[in-house]
This record gives C-alpha cells, sequence and structure tokens, in this order.
C-alpha cells in the first residue's frame, strides 16, 4: 500500500514484482523474467518497481542453491544499469529483514532503509473504520474502541484480514448482515502475523546492522 501511495503522489507507473513471475523452475528462466521486469520498468519510466516478500526471493547466497544466487547476481546487476535520471526507483519490501542476502542490503545497492513499525491503537481504530465502513454493518465508536485495544500486534493486513473472516464467519449463519459479535468471535481467535520472535529477531538484525 505504501509503494503504490508512493507510486500516486509522484504520478508514475507502478509494477509489483510478484514471486510467481520471478521464481522459475527451469535453469536460468529466473534471470531472464529478473531482467525483463527492469526492462518493462525502464520502458514505464516514470515508474516504481515493488518487490514484496523480498527474502523469499533473495535469501542468504552462503545458505541458498546455486539458482538463488544467479538471481542474487542478476538482481544487482540490473541494479546498477539503472542510471540516476532513468525515472526508475526500485522499492522492495520484507517483514523478514535478517534473512535477505547481505550483500543487497549495502548502501550501495539498496541505499535506503526504512522500517515500518506496527500500527498503534489509534491507527488500528481508523484501519477498522475504514474497513467496516465497506461492509454491511453499523459500528459505533464505542466498538471501533473495543476493536482498536484488543487488536494489538495487528498489522494491517491483519485488521484486513479479521474483517474478511468476519464477514465469511456471518456468511455461516446464512445472513447477509455483519454483526459485532462476529467480529469479537474472530478476533478472539485471530493470532496476528507478527510474532514476538519475529520482533526480537529483527532487533538482533539492526544491531548488527548498525
Amino acid at each position: 500500500m505504501l509503494a503504490k501511495a508512493c507510486a500516486t503522489e509522484s504520478k508514475a507507473n507502478f509494477i509489483f514484482g510478484k514471486i510467481s513471475d520471478l521464481l522459475k523452475s527451469e535453469v536460468g528462466e529466473s534471470e531472464k523474467q529478473i531482467s525483463k521486469i527492469f526492462q518493462r520498468a525502464k520502458l514505464c519510466a516514470p515508474c516504481i518497481l515493488f518487490f514484496d516478500e523480498f527474502q523469499a526471493m533473495f535469501g542468504d547466497k552462503e545458505t541458498v542453491g546455486r539458482n538463488t544466487r544467479k538471481m542474487i547476481f542478476q538482481f544487482i546487476f540490473e541494479l546498477n544499469q539503472i542510471e540516476e535520471d532513468s525515472g526508475v526507483i526500485v522499492l522492495a519490501a520484507t517483514n523478514a529483514p535478517w534473512l535477505i542476502d547481505e550483500s543487497l542490503l549495502s548502501t550501495r545497492i539498496i541505499d535506503r532503509h526504512i522500517y515500518v513499525g506496527l500500527p498503534e491503537k489509534p491507527a488500528r481504530k481508523i484501519m477498522f473504520q475504514k474497513m467496516l465502513q465497506k461492509m454491511p454493518i453499523t459500528i459505533t465508536n464505542e466498538q471501533l474502541e473495543f476493536l482498536s485495544e484488543k487488536s494489538s500486534g495487528f498489522t494491517g493486513a491483519d485488521v484486513k484480514n479479521v474483517c474478511q473472516l468476519a464477514g465469511m464467519e456471518a456468511l455461516t449463519r446464512e445472513s447477509t448482515d455483519l454483526n459485532f459479535d462476529d467480529i469479537k468471535c474472530v478476533l478472539s481467535k485471530y493470532l496476528p502475523s507478527t510474532s514476538q520472535l519475529m520482533l526480537e529477531e529483527f532487533e538482533k538484525w539492526r544491531k548488527r546492522m548498525l
């Protein structure tokens, strides 16, 4: 969402580098796909080229297989081919930076590292409000306060999932309307996608990179 917002604000085209499009089983195909997506970005400039789940594509080359190492080298090569005035900006997102090959995190390769923390209570309240106003339910301010209070540690994606699962809960009752009990039921069983272990691993990685 942040990457798309950057593209919108800068009036640039947006290209999403999906894992499924880049990871190929045939030898040499993944490198070709990386080259193609960079070429496409250059043709669409001004453009933001975005890679999600970056760690899944470019893990530590000391522990991954030969194909992934080739992908890392191809990615670095393509980045080095981008001129400063080309109009192409490359963004990548991960929730596990410690799994990414450190050569890619060099300031010579990816030169800005921005930590986007978990949303705090006021932000979670707004997220629930935005999601639920699109659904067949009338929600009160007190109920939104309850949801934001009980969703500590949630990401924006977690908030979205809870609302969608609550919609499924309503369907199991064969109802077209969503009620607050549906949301509370889902929330009581939902585990946030960001665990304490992940936060601890991130802190270790951050200290190592300082």
